[in-house]
């Protein structure tokens, strides 16, 4: 999912690597204008941190992710 991500290579070279390591915050935020992709790494996020196979885009948890319909990701 995080190569879904489009021009914002930065972003994801800095936090990526902190969920792949178990080493993330305890909350990020994300701020900008429309398309820029902040629901596109909010949803690689969580993917990382609830399926098995870290943000795979192929298994169960990744369709449901992406179709938002995982009952644990809501977006507000």
């Amino acid at each position: 999912m995080w190569d879904k991500i489009l021009g914002q290579d930065d972003a994801i070279q800095s936090i990526k690597p902190a969920f792949e390591a178990g080493t993330q915050a305890s909350s990020y935020l994300f701020i900008g204008m429309e398309g820029l992709g902040k629901i596109d790494m909010a949803r690689a996020m969580a993917a990382s941190l609830m399926g098995a196979d870290k943000a795979c885009g192929e298994c169960q948890n990744c369709k449901h992710l992406k179709r938002e319909s995982q009952p644990d990701f809501v977006i507000i």
